[in-house]
């Protein structure tokens, strides 16, 4: 089977389900087709992921990072095919620096971009799990600690983590320390339903889209099974 491109172009999309469909597509590749590699010898399958969007007139999602962090995260999510990993600056900061990443290990997490400069459309697809692991920052926690995994409950980054971090930031994909590696296909079900840990106050419209699709039949949130 041939496999779709694991990054969506979201050039020329119309309304939700355009960007919808495009989402589901390019998750059915990253979910079945692909699976992480970092630095060659630590390998994981992708368990689930989230659209994260913002269009200026067809979906403005104010949840996406490039409106709510748009110093650090706006120029990032207008890429395509690169790492942006949560609030680190741009360009990749240096890690010796303690201000160089925003968040601590468990508020973190990581995109793949999708972004079209030429439209103004920022994307992040978070990697909402992979392995056996939920939660987006257990997920890059994972990677990051892979040769350290009694050290998976620190609470801060040292500065060995931040080197990694800044070694993936801004990489592109299929070509720096941490891979998307295409796979057999897998002949599995998907699930899909809303994103999870949203704004209490964000209207529902956004807050209720079905942008969360996973292989898990089980899930924190309420799934139902992509047709």
């Amino acid at each position: 089977m041939i496999l779709s491109s694991p990054i969506p172009n979201f050039a020329g999309i119309t309304n939700f389900e355009d960007i919808q469909s495009r989402f589901i597509e390019a998750a059915r590749s990253l979910l079945l087709g692909h699976h992480l590699e970092y630095d060659g010898r630590h390998r994981w399958p992708i368990a689930t992921v989230e659209l994260y969007l913002h269009h200026p007139t067809i979906w403005p999602d104010p949840t996406a990072h490039a409106v709510r962090f748009p110093k650090a995260a706006a120029a990032r999510q207008l890429e395509s095919g690169t790492w942006y990993v949560h609030r680190a600056m741009h360009p990749a900061p240096d890690p010796m620096q303690s201000s160089g990443f925003g968040l601590g290990p468990d508020r973190s997490g990581i995109d793949i971009t999708a972004g079209i400069p030429a439209e103004s459309i920022f994307v992040g697809i978070l990697i909402a799990g992979i392995g056996d692991k939920d939660g987006s920052a257990t997920a890059l926690k994972q990677i990051v600690r892979a040769d350290a995994q009694d050290r998976m409950g620190e609470t801060k980054w040292s500065s060995e983590d931040k080197a990694i971090l800044a070694k993936i930031n801004g990489t592109r994909v299929e070509s720096g320390p941490l891979k998307l590696v295409a796979s057999d296909m897998a002949d599995s079900p998907l699930w899909i339903g809303a994103r999870k840990g949203l704004p209490a106050t964000l209207d529902d419209s956004f807050k209720g889209s079905l942008l969360r699709l996973t292989t898990r039949e089980k899930s924190p949130v309420p799934m139902k099974r992509l047709a």
